[in-house]
């Protein structure tokens, strides 16, 4: 019934008046949705009636119809198989101390219910936590706002960015020798930081690691950029005047550290 009510407020939370019929392969869910609740099961009643009270709100007529397992394969191996494999959350520490020196933040652009960092985050699917899905679709230029994108689409990002003449924070690895790391370079504003490393630097829904943090070949880096032309040339313009080499912010310098 979770699914289902989360497909519901992800799919049809911008509809009203829409009649939806869900098929499930779950008896007593089907039980309870048409009837409004039950009496066996607290979680599945507080759960339907949740639903319902959403669906009344929203005008939605509502009804369940039961659908054997072996028809529901397809949305069943979704559900138990299919796995995210950009759903890497920041430890909460280090988004804390990015915020401490650039924030505060409005929105998380690329997040879910499961690893934003802010209460305010746009989805890549549809997720009935979320303001919005698809931030590629979003203007990102009322606020500053967090990013922490999956590595594919940092050169999107960067190009969104300087379009919307908008001004974000971004965590990306620092890899100098990917096509993106110029840009990054011309739309600073703000010497970047080197993100300290260690084992929950990184990790999935479940806890799980990242990979390439516990091996020790992924550095991130923090950096406040900014598509509005001006900004960008007054830090350099500012790096020039004190004769500060552009570059990140890496522990033990003398007059610089990371995070």
């Amino acid at each position: 019934m979770l699914a289902g009510s989360f497909a519901i407020k992800s799919l049809a939370k911008d509809r009203v008046q829409c009649t939806i019929l869900l098929r499930m392969d779950n008896v007593s869910a089907v039980r309870y949705i048409n009837h409004l609740g039950g009496t066996r099961s607290k979680p599945l009643a507080d759960l339907a009636k949740s639903l319902w009270e959403y669906c009344l709100l929203n005008e939605i007529p509502l009804s369940a119809e039961y659908l054997p397992g072996s028809l529901n394969q397809a949305a069943d191996w979704h559900s138990r198989f299919l796995r995210d494999y950009s759903d890497w959350k920041l430890h909460p520490s280090i988004f804390r101390s990015i915020c401490c020196k650039w924030g505060p933040f409005a929105i998380d652009l690329f997040a879910s219910r499961l690893n934003s960092q802010l209460p305010l985050f746009f989805s890549w699917r549809p997720d009935p936590v979320a303001l919005a899905s698809n931030a590629f679709l979003q203007d990102w230029s009322q606020a500053i706002n967090y990013a922490f994108p999956p590595f594919l689409m940092i050169t999107r990002v960067l190009a969104q960015i300087r379009r919307q003449k908008a001004t974000s924070v971004l965590v990306v690895p620092f890899w100098q020798s990917q096509m993106w790391f110029p840009p990054f370079l011309e739309l600073a504003i703000d010497s970047p930081l080197l993100l300290q490393s260690f084992p929950s630097l990184l990790q999935d829904p479940r806890g799980n690691p990242h990979p390439l943090v516990i091996n020790n070949t992924l550095q991130l880096s923090a950096w406040k950029v900014s598509g509005i032309p001006d900004l960008p040339s007054r830090f350099r313009m500012k790096l020039r005047t004190s004769s500060a080499k552009p570059g990140p912010q890496a522990p033990g310098t003398r007059h610089q550290k990371g995070i």
